[in-house]
């Protein structure tokens, strides 16, 4: 074969495997202190890495960003079978254990998501 024929047909590859040439980990998971008008409000924070070939982002969410992002995409694609974030927990979402938990969902949640076709 041809390095024409084989470049072809690794592109109809990567266009027909929605975005999935892109990797998504979360590296890290941080608590915060925020200070708002005298008191104190404690929060997860979520370091991830997003990278495609040799470009690479680092973000830092919040679960809160996650859930505005999963309301935004059900709104715009709503005939699109969006997966689905984890629950949000109220209480003693603090824990390594949970953490370490949530860390995996959401980054299921991210390659799901990646892998849904038709963007």
């Amino acid at each position: 074969q041809s390095a024409a024929h084989t470049s072809a047909t690794t592109k109809q590859q990567q266009v027909s495997m929605g975005f999935t040439v892109f990797a998504v980990k979360i590296n890290e998971v941080d608590t915060k202190v925020e200070r708002t008008c005298g008191i104190s409000h404690e929060f997860v924070v979520y370091r991830l890495t997003v990278q495609h070939e040799t470009r690479k982002w680092i973000l830092e969410k919040r679960y809160s960003d996650f859930l505005k992002f999963e309301k935004e995409l059900r709104h715009r694609f709503w005939y699109m079978d969006i997966p689905k974030l984890p629950p949000k927990k109220f209480f003693f979402n603090y824990d390594q254990a949970f953490l370490e938990s949530r860390k995996k969902e959401l980054e299921k949640f991210m390659r799901d998501l990646l892998k849904t076709s038709c963007w």
